[in-house]
């Protein structure tokens, strides 16, 4: 994961300023409340729209954990990686309760 998400939804949306996200439907419900010579915006090129998908899929993700009350990581990342297909899911499910793994030793020498 990137340093801090990108794709988070400005704070103020109607405010005047660059911006570099995707229109999401509550985004756009926004801008129709404004003059639309206010708003620029453009198609998605197929050259830049894996990496705003990825933006926005982190995004989400990080909303969804910060926002639960379930508290295992493990179930969470495991019903998203479920939802997104058997291959997905059989290289990144992960035990529960989490557990991270902080090391390997050497095998011992002879």
């Amino acid at each position: 994961m990137h340093g801090k998400l990108l794709a988070r939804m400005t704070l103020d949306p109607l405010s005047a300023g660059l911006r570099e996200e995707l229109v999401t439907a509550a985004l756009e419900a926004q801008l129709e409340t404004i003059d639309p010579k206010r708003v620029e915006r453009r198609a998605l090129d197929v050259a830049e729209a894996r990496a705003f998908v990825i933006r926005q899929a982190e995004a989400l993700v990080a909303e969804w954990l910060r926002t639960t009350s379930r508290p295992d990581p493990a179930t969470l990342s495991n019903r998203l990686a479920e939802h997104l297909g058997p291959e997905l899911f059989a290289r990144y499910e992960l035990l529960s309760p989490a557990e991270l793994l902080t090391g390997s030793c050497r095998p011992p020498t002879a």
